[in-house]
């Protein structure tokens, strides 16, 4: 079973770089993981940007990894079926 909140902003998300989709509560868009693209080492280059540095580039965050999707409410998740993160009880269902 998953629970879910009825009155919680749920999206669906897709991550730019690995095509992966996620449900998450809107307020936890932020605790997945901020995926980078793998650079070509042959042209990449070795300066690290400097956030402090005045007008330098800002860290990436989850955010700017994943589009959104979709956009709706906990209560219409009530009976959809899921792939569980873990399979401990799926000899159960």
């Amino acid at each position: 079973a998953l629970c879910v909140n009825a009155k919680f902003v749920y999206l669906k998300v897709r991550n730019k770089y690995n095509g992966k989709v996620y449900v998450v509560a809107e307020s936890r868009l932020s605790a997945l993981p901020a995926d980078k693209p793998k650079a070509n080492l042959a042209n990449a280059d070795t300066k690290k940007p400097n956030p402090k540095a005045k007008g330098g580039a800002k860290p990436d965050t989850a955010a700017d990894s994943y589009d959104v999707l979709e956009k709706f409410n906990g209560a219409s998740l009530v009976g959809k079926k899921y792939e569980p993160l873990f399979d401990y009880f799926s000899d159960f269902s």
